[in-house]
């Protein structure tokens, strides 16, 4: 088991050179109860070959998981008889976390891209339920289905699956914000993947009846959207102010369900729409669970009427 290396075996070491003449099993004690059955399989005649073969070992930082694919062979003398054996190994360590993280990032894709068609069909669906025409329905399908896409677009340029508040907030309402008439207060919040989807639906029904109704359809209304997370409770508020009066309507339309019940479902708390009379406040409180992989739509049954905008 004397040990005998090359330059090339050096990086793989680590802190434990120079060890040159040292035993093979001391140099790897701490993982000699995997390797030593094939280092003494070779001194008895038989090579083995292992691809991605994971160790934890210790190379002076600490115990660590690594990957190596080498080769044991016994090496003949002039004799015949086996006089040691040769280990040729590279690591693959970095390919091995690579791959790993590929395969995650890959299965992380699959569920957004799937989460996205569930929530395009019932966007399509529910809005074609209750518009009044066909019209109103394809203009009301197309807008939120930009929104869905904005939202899809924005997650997918994060390799984390999650988009802070302040990024969300501006890639919602971009296109439809009125210059200087909305004041954003709040930290950076990390947003899951698929609370964005419901929040920025839901961000954009706020804003269309805000330019149709609220306080964008003037010249002097502004909108406050403020923030908080505190041991893990999220809450946030939109709240409209110096537009034109405000009633609650009658009939609670597509939009509204979106806001509320959208909301309710992916963040595992409440969300209340309130039509104030200087304006309408929404506030969503969360205790920033993420629901279950398996509820992806997000979208409740429907069984409202024709009804306005919110």
């Amino acid at each position: 088991m004397i040990t005998i290396y090359n330059d090339a075996f050096v990086p793989i070491l680590g802190q434990k050179t120079p060890c040159l003449g040292q035993s093979f099993s001391q140099i790897w004690a701490e993982a000699w109860h995997e390797i030593g059955p094939i280092a003494r399989k070779a001194l008895q005649g038989d090579s083995t070959f292992i691809r991605n073969f994971e160790l934890q070992i210790e190379r002076g930082n600490g115990p660590e998981y690594g990957w190596f694919t080498f080769c044991y062979s016994p090496i003949i003398d002039e004799n015949g008889s086996i006089a040691g054996f040769l280990n040729t190994v590279i690591e693959t360590t970095g390919e091995v976390i690579t791959a790993r993280r590929s395969s995650i990032l890959n299965g992380e894709l699959q569920h957004r891209i799937k989460n996205a068609y569930a929530k395009a069909i019932a966007i399509v669906r529910l809005t074609f339920r209750q518009a009044n025409s066909a019209e109103v329905a394809q203009e009301a399908v197309v807008r939120r289905l930009c929104q869905l896409d904005q939202a899809q677009r924005a997650l997918l340029a994060d390799i984390d699956g999650t988009l802070d508040i302040r990024t969300l907030i501006a890639d919602a309402l971009a296109g439809s914000l009125p210059e200087n008439r909305l004041i954003m207060r709040g930290r950076p919040v990390m947003i899951e993947a698929d609370q964005v989807f419901a929040l920025s639906l839901a961000l954009g029904e706020l804003a269309t009846n805000a330019q149709k109704y609220g306080a964008w359809s003037n010249d002097d209304g502004r909108v406050q959207i403020e923030w908080t997370q505190r041991r893990g409770q999220f809450e946030l508020t939109w709240r409209e102010e110096g537009g034109p009066p405000v009633t609650e309507p009658e009939t609670s339309g597509f939009g509204r369900e979106l806001i509320e019940e959208a909301l309710r479902h992916e963040f595992r708390g409440e969300a209340v729409l309130k039509f104030e009379p200087d304006g309408v406040v929404f506030t969503l409180r969360s205790s920033g669970l993420a629901p279950p992989p398996d509820q992806i739509s997000g979208f409740p049954p429907v069984t409202a009427t024709v009804a306005p905008e919110i």
